[in-house]
């Protein structure tokens, strides 16, 4: 009860989260205080500014977007937040299975998760087995032949030769 009837105030501290955009720190709150998060109408570059990435994430949309996902499992990894990395992880493989994704936001979205995730944790694994499975599923031939394989790796920081391609469908 001295708690509530004290002279005590509110905390002002600010917090420097430089590792993640205003947009993927923004959907980590909404996700503290919701339960869920909401895809931005897009999700903005690392050279976006806070007041365009601001802008952004109030024109929301509902088609989900796998690089939004992939980052915010990296932002749940890299806090600690379990549910987060969860929810991330579902509407991961929602968006690979059940909306257009694009080779090239795919791609991205790989790249995001073999290089914001380590290997060492379960849910790192599983949400990477997701990506090369529906990969292949998705993409199938285009994933797999040479000449893609080339022209992604030259577009995406050869992330590809981290990512095992089999025929297990």
């Amino acid at each position: 009860m001295a708690a509530c009837s004290g002279a005590f105030k509110e905390s002002e501290g600010t917090y420097h989260i430089k590792d993640f955009t205003l947009t993927y720190v923004k959907c980590m709150t909404e996700f503290l205080y919701t339960g869920t998060y909401s895809a931005p109408k897009s999700v903005p570059s690392a050279t976006t500014t806070a007041t365009t990435a601001a802008i952004t994430l109030d024109n929301r949309r509902d088609i989900d977007d796998p690089v939004l996902h992939a980052v915010m499992y990296a932002v749940g990894d890299k806090y600690l937040i379990e549910d987060l990395k969860n929810c991330a992880k579902s509407f991961y493989r929602s968006s690979l299975y059940h909306h257009a994704t694009t080779v090239e936001a795919f791609l991205q979205s790989v790249r995001e998760i073999y290089t914001r995730t380590t290997d060492e944790q379960q849910h790192s694994r599983e949400l990477r087995r997701i990506a090369v499975k529906a990969g292949l599923r998705k993409f199938g031939v285009a994933m797999v032949s040479n000449g893609a394989r080339v022209c992604a790796m030259k577009c995406w920081g050869n992330v590809l030769h981290l990512v095992p391609i089999s025929s297990d469908r």
